[in-house]
């Protein structure tokens, strides 16, 4: 049976809550990887979020393409929303397990989520950065021609839903159609943009394809 890492973007929304209200009723963990101007905005939910046993992940502070900025901006994004993580853990009266990171649009610094040669000196430092504050990497075998350094700190995905700009007939032709989730594991990408029925919608769809949620290993 397929085993799906479930991970959600771009959160918190105004539909996070019901969303991981539907999750916990289903037994399913997962990753929301968040914006730091998001947590700001929304910390309330980033509480409850971590109360309620789910991991926050960082996804920069205001998502932009890390190939286009500078190393001194893009060690703020990450620090800055770093924080605010630390932040609400610590508001949670929770401790903060592991340390996620998942690069805007896939873009470690060298234009795409393709593994980051020693020749990119760009994405590299950012590398460093994420390494030194001890962030870490899920432990999967990816199919090909996925390629991802284990020594590379961020998590990709091996699958995205794109809900956000698919109707769901589309999202369910996809899922049927993908290689990728008769693989032995993926991690499933989901936008925190849609709304709790579309949301709903996909993990049974994901679920009658007899794929088993759990959280991953890390490394």
């Amino acid at each position: 049976m397929p085993v799906g890492y479930l991970t959600i973007d771009d959160a918190p929304t105004r539909y996070t809550k019901k969303k991981l209200d539907y999750l916990i009723s289903k037994k399913i963990s997962a990753i929301l990887f968040c914006p730091g101007e998001l947590i700001k905005k929304k910390m309330n939910i980033v509480v409850y979020t971590i109360k309620k046993g789910f991991i926050i992940g960082n996804h920069s502070y205001n998502h932009p393409y890390f190939s286009k900025i500078s190393i001194k901006d893009a060690k703020w994004q990450i620090e800055e929303t770093d924080k605010l993580i630390e932040e609400a853990y610590k508001k949670a009266k929770a401790k903060r397990k592991v340390k996620l990171f998942r690069f805007p649009f896939g873009d470690k610094g060298n234009g795409d989520f393709e593994e980051v040669k020693p020749k990119n000196k760009h994405a590299r430092e950012i590398q460093k950065i994420l390494k030194k504050l001890g962030y870490k990497n899920i432990d999967i075998n990816l199919l090909k021609p996925l390629k991802h350094n284990k020594k590379d700190r961020d998590v990709i995905w091996t699958f995205d839903c794109l809900e956000y700009e698919l109707p769901i007939d589309k999202v369910f032709k996809r899922i049927d159609d993908s290689p990728r989730l008769k693989a032995k594991e993926a991690i499933i990408l989901i936008h925190d943009f849609s709304t709790p029925k579309v949301f709903r919608q996909i993990i049974e769809k994901l679920i009658s394809k007899g794929i088993k949620f759990k959280l991953p290993k890390f490394r």
